[in-house]
């Protein structure tokens, strides 16, 4: 260990179906926007999602300490930017944006380690940053949220802009 002076070569998430490199000596086109979850029974999970007009959230594990990964399972479909988060229980759910409805966070849950998942429901307006258990045992989600903000001139809605800002929501998961 050097203090993050020198680093390994990159680690690709390969495996996952019906998922193309945009070049053959590129890797598969995902993006991945949120964290690694070191599960108490061992693995680390991560998503990734799919790009183009649909995504969709998918599932990779390893088990060697993220020096490779393979491709577990699809998450939601129409999704992207997942938080994966770990319950008492060993349940890991996803905070997820969903593409087509962005403004609203999203959640399914899986129940063993990520092969299944449960159906997308709505959770509350933003998207997923990070999420905490509070000593209540309550998961505090700090998200952002896309605010419509609109100005008046002379008494007329004049032009509306998009602003984006923090807040917190909690949920007993």
């Amino acid at each position: 260990m050097d203090g993050g002076i020198t680093w390994d070569d990159p680690v690709w998430l390969d495996g996952a179906p019906d998922v193309a490199p945009l070049h053959p000596k590129m890797a598969p086109a995902l993006a991945v926007r949120g964290n690694v979850l070191v599960t108490r029974s061992g693995p680390f999970l991560v998503s990734a999602y799919t790009l183009g007009a649909d995504n969709n959230s998918l599932l990779f594990a390893s088990s060697d300490g993220g020096r490779s990964w393979s491709w577990r399972a699809v998450i939601a479909a129409d999704c992207n930017e997942t938080y994966l988060y770990e319950t008492d229980d060993g349940s890991i759910v996803a905070f997820l944006r969903r593409h087509h409805h962005a403004e609203i966070l999203h959640t399914c849950r899986s129940t063993d380690e990520g092969a299944t998942w449960s159906t997308v429901e709505p959770v509350c307006r933003g998207f997923p940053a990070c999420a905490a258990r509070l000593p209540s045992g309550m998961v505090s989600m700090d998200v952002s949220c896309l605010q419509r903000c609109q100005m008046s001139m002379k008494s007329r809605w004049a032009s509306s802009r998009r602003a984006a800002s923090r807040m917190r929501c909690t949920a007993r998961v």
